[in-house]
């Protein structure tokens, strides 16, 4: 059975904490809300990217994203990508 919801993911201000072998390390903290066919709202997950962006040429890229939740459990199947 699917839970046909609609989600808004919010990030926050991005934080640049330096440069390692040629990659920025960088983090952002998320919210994700899940608002169900009745209108009502939920937290879904709350947590913190740890990022690696490089640049091929002018092009910033992921090379690695950590994704540490902060929400204890999450309520329905992960179908949303965090």
């Amino acid at each position: 059975i699917y839970n046909f919801h609609t989600d808004r993911h919010i990030v926050s201000g991005i934080r640049v904490h330096g440069k390692t072998n040629g990659a920025y390390d960088v983090t952002a903290n998320y919210a994700v809300f899940q608002t169900n066919q009745e209108g009502a709202t939920r937290v879904f997950s709350v947590g913190v990217y740890h990022d690696k962006i490089v640049f091929e040429g002018d092009v910033p890229k992921f090379k690695e994203k950590v994704v540490i939740v902060d929400t204890a459990a999450i309520p329905t199947l992960l179908s949303t990508p965090l």
